[in-house]
């Protein structure tokens, strides 16, 4: 599956979560094949939560991958070490660079690897000629077992610890509810084995945490700026009337909530701080 979203949406949601999506779960544990077994579990069961789109596993398995197992007893037999098989199979596909050119003031290194069809032709591998102490050649496969099998192109780790993410993206609902739900629904369906643990670093939290500091800045600037009113209004009688009026200030906001069918996002409570603001010194 794919997402798509604004440059400025992936770039804030990268900050606060670590992953482009709103909503990143991750299971940290020690073995990755029961990593990957509870991420498709965690899958399976986002799916079934209202508003979940885009569920995926970051870096999942099961990515083709060549491999290629020496065996001690061919080398000894060949006269062949290791590390100068392994450096001719660098060399062949990966390339070594062996020198350099000069065209005027700019300097180019010279590569030597296989070509391109050879280097894309899997059934090629085998035949790769590596020269023995004897001056002769053998071909890989005489000293080596090649076969194709599934890996990984990445392995990600949290807190010295490995871990697989499941990320998704939340549409028709507010991220914290369905961060809530999805809490829940791991809590009650899910058993994780010793020693492996599930942690949501999502926007939602991050959004949770900034408007509870919110809401107590903005709890104690409204303290101070109460006393200060108080003071200029010269009696308590006048700041209550003041402050009477102020629910009608926010009448819009709260009525264009209501219809939009939006929620009280961070973006729409600092907004409300600011009419509050403007409210008291227009009055």
């Amino acid at each position: 599956s794919f997402s798509v979203s604004s440059f400025l949406t992936m770039r804030v949601n990268e900050t606060l979560s670590g992953s482009s999506s709103a909503v990143a779960i991750n299971i940290i544990g020690d073995d990755l094949d029961v990593l990957d077994i509870q991420a498709n579990n965690i899958v399976r069961m986002l799916h079934q939560i209202h508003g979940a789109t885009d569920v995926r596993i970051e870096a999942p398995p099961g990515v083709p991958e060549l491999a290629i197992r020496l065996r001690p007893a061919d080398l000894e037999r060949w006269g062949l070490r290791s590390a100068d098989v392994l450096r001719s199979i660098h060399t062949a596909w990966q390339g070594e660079t062996v020198g350099q050119i000069y065209e005027r003031s700019a300097a180019f290194n010279v590569m030597v690897r296989l070509d391109d069809a050879s280097r894309n032709d899997v059934a090629s591998v085998g035949f790769l000629p590596l020269h023995t102490v004897h001056g002769n050649y053998v071909p890989l496969r005489a000293v080596a077992d090649i076969y194709e099998t599934n890996g990984r192109y990445q392995v990600s780790h949290l807190g010295a610890q490995r871990t697989q993410t499941v990320t998704a993206n939340v549409t028709g609902r507010s991220a914290q509810s369905f961060v809530q739900d999805a809490r829940t629904a791991i809590a009650k369906n899910i058993k994780l084995p010793l020693g492996t643990y599930v942690q949501f670093t999502s926007a939602a939290e991050a959004e949770s945490q900034s408007r509870k500091e919110l809401f107590i800045n903005s709890g104690l600037a409204a303290i101070a700026v109460m006393i200060l009113l108080s003071i200029i209004t010269q009696g308590w009688r006048n700041l209550a009337l003041i402050l009477v009026n102020l629910p009608f200030a926010f009448v819009g906001g709260i009525l264009a909530i209501i219809v939009s069918g939006t929620t009280l996002t961070l973006g729409a409570t600092v907004g409300f701080v600011t009419l509050f603001g403007i409210t008291l010194r227009n009055s």
